[in-house]
């Protein structure tokens, strides 16, 4: 990632939400949402699952890839629901690859996996209520302030060494390659 622009983790959260209930106003899009009752449908429920962190850049910021989980929930007393879940699923994965959410500080999400619900997690597998099919996706992005505030000034010259013939002992090896002009 060449940005050094922090993700806010929940400005992200929202901004999916708003994204997905945008593009389909039909479904109620929520988060880390455990329903005590009747779960309105047709749903989307997802949660960020795992955080793999990946190193730094040099900013003292973390860089991550950022692993989600959404479940399409439709109603399991439609006749049509089991292939309707996929169907939506699918369409939902299509259109993550390309989204951002409103230009949010991270990459193009990587479609994971698009899967039956096994584990009734949304309420698929288990109860037969409802018809649940998952979308897992990743997406990267920097945690934290960057150390780099941008006050300082850019170098006005640059000098290229070869290894190991480097260091003071061969300062007069360097070639110049760039010099700021007056």
């Amino acid at each position: 990632m060449s940005d050094i622009t922090p993700v806010d983790i929940e400005q992200l959260h929202a901004a999916i939400v708003t994204a997905m209930q945008t593009r389909w106003p039909d479904l109620h899009v929520d988060c880390y949402d455990r329903h005590k009752g009747t779960i309105p449908t047709p749903a989307f429920q997802f949660a960020l699952e795992d955080v793999e962190p990946m190193g730094t850049q040099g900013t003292r910021q973390l860089e991550c890839t950022l692993m989600f989980k959404g479940g399409v929930i439709l109603s399991g007393r439609d006749p049509a629901a089991k292939l309707s879940a996929r169907v939506r699923a699918l369409n939902i994965a299509h259109w993550l690859q390309f989204e951002t959410f409103g230009g949010q500080p991270i990459s193009y999400p990587r479609i994971i996996s698009v899967e039956p619900d096994d584990f009734g997690d949304f309420g698929g597998a288990t109860s037969g209520e409802y018809e649940a099919f998952v979308v897992r996706w990743a997406v990267q992005c920097l945690i934290g302030q960057s150390n780099w505030d941008g006050s300082g000034e850019p170098p006005s010259s640059a000098w290229l060494g070869w290894a190991p013939e480097i260091g003071e002992e061969h300062v007069d090896d360097y070639e110049q390659i760039y010099e700021e002009q007056p």
